[in-house]
């Protein structure tokens, strides 16, 4: 599987890092009885088109 490397700033990375623990807090609620995505995996599927 192909890696690819995304460079971006701390504070960059600071903020989605929290935007994603807002989905963690928030994912039972919003009805999902899976695991949440992890980072990573939310973070590619926020950044594909």
């Amino acid at each position: 599987m192909p890696v690819i490397n995304v460079v971006i700033s701390e504070v960059d990375h600071q903020q989605l890092e929290q935007e994603h623990a807002d989905l963690v807090s928030a994912w039972p609620r919003l009805g999902h009885q899976s695991l949440p995505p992890t980072f990573a995996k939310w973070l590619g599927m926020r950044l594909a088109p």
